[in-house]
């Protein structure tokens, strides 16, 4: 039988046990404010044992036979130090699911960092100063006794549950996922609920609410009363989840994703891709997962929707694009908007910064004077379905739009919390969202190998819960395409087990400009790594075309930033006399250049280093660490100035630019920015040369996507120099002892290379003409990042998919997310500038989080006569003001702090960095 119609019946069971242990002294005293600490008069809300792991003890003993009063009986301070479930393989059987989501409903097992078997950590721990610890048998008692009623219901539901003998792992943990999100969902829409029919000191209590004109704090539901009605509405939910009453696009917008590309344009190629596509579907009704590997400038992006819509399988198309940046989210919303038609109510798109958002609009404002700006939509927008709104009308707007959109671009950050369990209401968000629509995820390889873990739960949630999967990168490194894969039949093993299609395959499928498409069926994430290896292979010959990007390394082996700066100002020398041009406005020769560099701090030193000896030279600093509204401003003029699809003319029409060029006092002038990472992803630019401090492979090939990237001129000469090695390795020296490449290179300290000289690791034949082939090619680079990202992936993903013994309860602890988080949880100080200095935020000790004005922290530097995109502040002040913007956003930065108290620079030219 489908496992799948089992859900709802856990679901319920699962709400009628949860809060048992709700019925305790102990939580009882505590909902009644009795438990005050010693040492002053605060109120201890911490407990020492959870409600919900005696909720699991309670619910195990009852399951193994016990009645309700032996049960309670049974509960002993010692013993609830111990699991309620076995430590080597969680799940063995139904009693042990439904035990697991009543255990868990707030928070997976411990431990939460470093990793390890599962324990009681989070659940059951010392809280100083708490009466527990003297007498815990007599907290442990019960307060009073629930209805009878609640009592039977519960017992019938395992009663129920206990007649279902399931054996399969993948059955029993997408049940467990399943299930325990349906609680979560059900316990936070009835908690919600302000009932006031709990008034009896007498009654047990399952919440509080507050009262909003005296702040006290009452009794609120009675707790049998919320066990049932959260059981009831788990079921509900549980019922409706795979029902598909969700809005889909129109057939006009389908019409418009899947219009043929004409047969003389450059993206022909995607009409035999979505034909394939299209075939497969025919042959089986499982989600299947695409891997999008085209070159630059192919038109992923648009093949990407063209993807979900033949693949599709569900009644109506549905899709989600996931990003990891802010502004590559919103370039990618107005190209489905421009491109695809989509309007406000089919597509939203959320990147969590207001500010962000308006200066993108303000940006596009003279694009198309009388088209509507895009926005983040609400929830009028949509039509959400029924089954749905008694929880989602507890969200904010713009989290029922994420929901409710046929079409959603978001950045990566809210939908990781899918693969996140213990991430509570926002895993229940974005499961929600991955349930009822396909998953795009644009650039997958833009991660550290930790990171991209967190990348593969998402995978894995998606495939189990039935949407098709679709990456998109043009240098997914072997390793990872086999994890996607791994992590995309974990959750597809999953799915056939709910769904009873065990005999079954999968399509997998690799489409690129370069080769026909590549789809079969597979159960084995190694034939999925052989064949992409094949792929990749045969795709490498066909990338040979005239050369457009030829680089070389630098020759000098320097022993100081200093000298280095002096070896960039030579190769910048170089590439300026080798692809200067004639600025027709007024005769001067002038390139535009872009010099990469993988520090901010080492942006900085560069940028007054390069000043100083390059006087002839305009320069500029291009970074995350900036003023919001500086950055922006910096952004839009790269962006049009640097599009070049028509040639140089925007640079000509620059008013600007003739500006600079006609205070020089040089006829030979080029433009110069010094950039972090940021430019290598998203940034639609056409430089006419760049100098590249080495990180990774990809990190190269996307830097030189920026090169030449719209005229694609042949080439004679080298427009690229590739630095011998990092300004860390140069500065510290000894760089064969220590990682050195590595964010976002692939270098981890398990992993050391053997070599840091780019001269030994990489090849000439790959410098000739810089195509993905230098990521994909044989170099000792391209190896040793492959080894590195495979021992990186390993472990986590043995234990994310259970396929290795002793790893198989990993993913039930915190310590497993926690371990291999998206993003790290580095500290950062927020900041702002106001026109009477500088404000840096502190909580205050009301716990507000003000800013307090730090202006002895700041070292000003004044403007050189050479730099260029920058502004002075009180023209800053001047834009906020005469559009509208909040000034404190607009004006805003963040610095990361690891040692406290610190200085920083401003400098008028090259921005801001720690002192």
């Amino acid at each position: 039988m489908p496992y799948l119609d089992l859900i709802p019946l856990f679901s319920k069971a699962g709400g009628l046990g949860h809060d048992l242990g709700k019925a305790t002294i102990l939580f009882q005293k505590k909902l009644r404010g009795e438990f005050q600490a010693k040492d002053d008069k605060h109120l201890i809300t911490k407990d020492p044992v959870r409600h919900e792991w005696v909720s699991a003890w309670l619910t195990k003993a009852i399951c193994d036979g016990k009645n309700i009063d032996e049960a309670w009986q049974s509960l002993n301070h010692n013993r609830l130090k111990e699991l309620p479930l076995n430590d080597a393989k969680a799940l063995r059987s139904t009693k042990d699911v439904l035990i697991f989501i009543i255990a868990t409903h707030h928070g997976l097992l411990g431990p939460k960092e470093d990793g390890g078997r599962m324990n009681s950590s989070l659940h059951h721990r010392q809280v100083p100063g708490h009466p527990y610890h003297d007498d815990p048998s007599a907290y442990l008692a019960r307060f009073a006794s629930l209805d009878e009623g609640t009592h039977l219901s519960f017992i019938n539901a395992i009663n129920a549950i206990s007649t279902v003998e399931i054996n399969d792992i993948n059955a029993l943990r997408a049940l467990c996922l399943i299930s325990r999100a349906m609680l979560i969902m059900a316990d936070h829409a009835v908690s919600a609920t302000q009932i006031n029919n709990c008034t009896s000191n007498a009654s047990l209590a399952a919440n509080t609410s507050q009262d909003l004109d005296t702040g006290k704090r009452h009794l609120n539901q009675d707790l049998n009363w919320h066990l049932l009605n959260v059981g009831d509405r788990a079921e509900y939910y549980a019922s409706h989840l795979f029902s598909e009453q969700w809005q889909g696009l129109e057939q006009s917008a389908l019409a418009a994703i899947l219009g043929e590309a004409s047969t003389n344009s450059r993206f022909r190629w995607q009409n035999t891709a979505v034909e394939s596509i299209a075939i497969a579907r025919k042959q089986s009704n499982l989600p299947m997962m695409i891997m999008n590997v085209a070159g630059t400038g192919a038109g992923k992006t648009r093949m990407n929707a063209k993807a979900a819509a033949a693949a599709n399988r569900r009644n109506k198309l549905r899709f989600t694009t996931a990003l990891g940046l802010r502004t590559l989210t919103l370039q990618t919303g107005k190209a489905y908007q421009k491109e695809l038609g989509l309007n406000q109510k089919e597509l939203s798109c959320i990147i969590g910064s207001r500010m962000t958002k308006q200066l993108f609009d303000l940006s596009n404002i003279d694009e198309n004077p009388g088209e509507e700006q895009f926005t983040e939509f609400s929830m009028g927008d949509y039509k959400l379905p029924e089954w749905t709104k008694s929880y989602l009308e507890l969200k904010k707007h713009s989290q029922t739009a994420i929901i409710g959109a046929p079409v959603l671009v978001s950045t990566i950050d809210y939908l990781a919390a899918a693969g996140d369990p213990h991430k509570q209401g926002c895993h229940v968000d974005a499961l929600l969202r991955l349930g009822n629509s396909d998953l795009i995820l644009d650039e997958v390889d833009d991660y550290s190998p930790k990171s991209f873990v967190a990348i593969c739960r998402i995978v894995e949630m998606a495939a189990m819960l039935g949407s098709n999967v679709i990456t998109s990168s043009a240098t997914l490194p072997l390793p990872m395409a086999e994890q996607l894969g791994r992590a995309f039949l974990s959750g597809i093993n999953m799915h056939k087990a709910l769904y009873d299609h065990n005999e079954e395959k999968p399509f997998i499928g690799f489409i690129d400009n370069y080769l026909k498409p590549h789809l079969f069926t597979t159960d084995d994430a190694v034939d999925i790594k052989d064949k992409y290896a094949s792929h990749i292979h045969e795709a490498i010959e066909k990338m040979e075309g005239s050369r457009t990007k030829f680089a070389t390394i630098a020759s000098t082996h320097v022993q100081s930033i200093e000298a280095c700066c002096s070896e960039i100002s030579a190769q910048i020398r170089m590439h300026h006399e080798d692809h200067k041009w004639t600025h027709q406005a007024t005769s001067a020769k002038i390139s535009f250049g872009l010099v990469r560099i993988g520090n901010i701090k080492n942006v900085y030193r560069a940028a007054k280093i390069l000043a100083n000896q390059l006087p002839n030279a305009f320069i500029a600093t291009y970074h995350a660490q900036d003023l919001v509204l500086h950055r922006s401003l910096k952004e839009q003029m790269l962006d049009s100035l640097l599009n070049r699809k028509d040639g140089n003319s925007k640079i000509e029409e620059s008013e600007y630019i003739k500006r600079l060029v006609e205070t020089a006092n040089t006829n030979d002038i080029p433009f110069i920015v010094i950039a972090s990472p940021v430019e290598e992803v998203g940034r639609d630019h056409d430089f006419d040369w760049a100098i590249i401090e080495p990180s990774s492979a990809r990190s190269i090939v996307q830097t030189a996507g920026r090169i030449n990237r719209h005229r694609l001129k042949p080439i004679s000469k080298p427009n690229i120099t590739i630095l011998e090695r990092t300004f860390k390795c140069i500065e510290e020296g000894q760089c064969e002892h220590k990682a050195h490449y590595r964010n976002p290179g692939f270098e981890s300290d398990s992993t050391l290379f053997d070599h840091h000289s780019m001269h030994s690791l990489l090849e000439a034949t790959d410098l000739t003409n810089v195509t993905a082939k230098l990521r994909f090619g044989n170099s000792r680079l391209s190896q040793l990042e492959d080894l590195s990202i495979e021992e990186t992936l390993k472990s986590p993903l043995e234990a994310l998919t259970l396929a290795k013994k002793g790893k198989q309860t990993r993913w039930c602890t915190e310590a497993f997310y926690n371990n291999f988080p998206l993003r790290e949880n580095n500290k950062r100080d927020h900041w702002l500038v106001r026109k009477d200095g500088f404000y840096q935020y502190k909580t205050t000790p009301r716990k507000e989080f003000m800013p307090e004005r730090f202006d002895g922290a700041v070292i000003r530097k004044a403007r050189v006569n050479n730099s260029w995109l920058n502004w002075p502040l009180s023209e800053l002040f001047d834009y906020c003001e005469q559009n509208n913007l909040d000034c404190d956003e607009a004006m805003s930065f963040s610095l990361p702090n690891n040692k406290g108290e610190y200085r920083i620079i401003y400098d008028e030219s090259f921005g801001i960095i720690k002192a």
